[in-house]
């Protein structure tokens, strides 16, 4: 259970809307923001996405179609990633 300082710490940053983990009686607060995240998960599914696609379709015209979502989710993925660390250490 927190004791009271942890619990108004815990319900300030709750007010700000920002997400705690508590763990050993610390409180920890996550630094990447859900945008950079949520362009990472979009990146890596466009990535996997354009990979089937190019496998399946090998051998036909669709194949490039596969290999440019490929290397457009690569590139947000990589993005993504570059930006959670440049605003979030």
């Amino acid at each position: 259970f927190l004791n009271g300082e942890q619990y108004k710490r815990l319900t300030d940053s709750q007010q700000t809307k920002q997400q705690v983990t508590v763990t050993g009686g610390q409180i920890t607060t996550e630094r990447t923001g859900k945008e950079w995240k949520k362009l990472q998960m979009i990146g890596g599914g466009l990535a996997f996405l354009g990979i089937m696609i190019f496998f399946a379709a090998s051998g036909s015209d669709k194949a490039g179609i596969g290999g440019v979502l490929f290397l457009i989710g690569i590139i947000m993925f990589i993005y993504g990633k570059i930006g959670a660390f440049w605003y979030h250490g």
